[in-house]
């Protein structure tokens, strides 16, 4: 089972190079593709992406992160649609979490925390363990089946933020 990698990206030239330095070199590249989806970014965040060989990189015409992601999936080639923020760090074991999972869950995501001492962020990443709506947040990363996705329409571009809230296991 292969999966496509989506990262929307808008003036992410500081975090970028870091996850597509792992994404490339990953002893199961293989099994994945990366699409970075720009949303209009001023900084280096293109010229950065074209260094890593394979990557695809697309423009949108929108600097909005459910349309950039909406596009990747369009033009995804897998069934496994995997969406990733630019400044995560993604655990080794994503691809055997992802086909392990999916065969019974079509929508999943990881708990998360933050590189950051703030005993804010600290709560918030500790709560996301937790199956209820209100200890989510839009910061994990999302796999979805393409099944799914397409009878769900996508993300609803209406929204700026939470985007992903729809898609995310009760």
């Amino acid at each position: 089972m292969a999966i496509s990698v989506i990262i929307p990206t808008y003036h992410e030239a500081n975090t970028i190079g870091k996850l597509l330095q792992f994404l490339t070199s990953h002893h199961q590249q293989a099994l994945y593709e990366v699409i970075v989806v720009d949303g209009g970014s001023q900084d280096a965040t293109c010229s950065i992406v074209e260094e890593y060989t394979g990557v695809k990189l697309l423009k949108s015409p929108v600097a909005s992160r459910p349309a950039q992601m909406n596009l990747g999936a369009k033009h995804a080639c897998h069934e496994v649609l995997y969406f990733v923020h630019a400044d995560v760090q993604l655990p080794d074991s994503f691809v055997d979490d992802i086909v392990q999972h999916v065969q019974h869950y079509p929508a999943g995501v990881y708990k998360y925390k933050f590189d950051s001492p703030s005993w804010l962020l600290r709560i918030n990443a500790f709560f996301t363990r937790f199956p209820m709506m209100w200890c989510r947040g839009g910061d994990q990363t999302l796999y979805i089946t393409r099944t799914l996705f397409d009878a769900l329409h996508g993300f609803d571009e209406y929204f700026c933020v939470l985007e992903d809230f729809v898609f995310l296991p009760e």
